[in-house]
């Protein structure tokens, strides 16, 4: 700023006075001399600062740009889960629907989101009169259930196999969905 400051007086002091003048060339010479000598001098006295706290900050930045892509591919996991687990229980409380039409829609889903290594349970809870309160009972066959009992579909799926990175930001977590319809028909 200094420079410009100087170039700005000489060359109205070259207009303002009358016998000293300027010529065209003379004037570009001293305006590429003045200007860019002090932007060189700058640069090369930074340079060394500059790769100093690019050494500093690169670590930390790209440790926070692939721990922010990992949380935001667990966060899709956990909305992929839920959303199998509510179209599985969807279709489990349909009349005349086996277990394996469930996980084919479960599975399916999971599929088309590329989920891996999931773990599929359906459960029955059904209110127990005794004062137990909702408890899980075992049938053979879920569709065997007593109507106004709850189907529970729970879809599990381990970090570490739908990680995008393999950096152990969340370990050995399992994700889980969980959904539960009560039984109509």
């Amino acid at each position: 700023m200094i420079y410009w400051k100087r170039y700005v007086r000489y060359c109205s002091a070259a207009v303002l006075q009358p016998g000293r003048e300027l010529g065209f060339w003379r004037l570009k010479f001293f305006h590429f001399r003045v200007l860019l000598m002090p932007l060189n001098n700058a640069v090369q006295k930074r340079s060394g600062a500059a790769a100093v706290e690019l050494a500093v900050s690169l670590p930390v930045l790209v440790l926070l740009l692939f721990g922010t892509i990992e949380s935001c591919t667990m966060i899709f996991l956990q909305q992929s889960l839920e959303i199998a687990a509510y179209e599985g229980a969807r279709v489990a409380i349909l009349p005349k629907v086996s277990e394996t039409d469930v996980r084919a829609t479960i599975n399916q889903i999971l599929g088309t989101r590329r989920v891996r290594d999931a773990n599929v349970s359906l459960t029955v809870l059904r209110y127990s009169d005794s004062g137990g309160g909702w408890e899980n009972q075992a049938f053979p066959n879920y569709q065997e259930a007593p109507y106004g009992s709850y189907i529970r579909v729970d879809v599990a799926a381990p970090c570490r196999s739908n990680a995008v990175f393999n950096l152990q930001f969340f370990g050995e977590r399992q994700l889980t969905g969980s959904v539960a319809f009560m039984k109509e028909f």
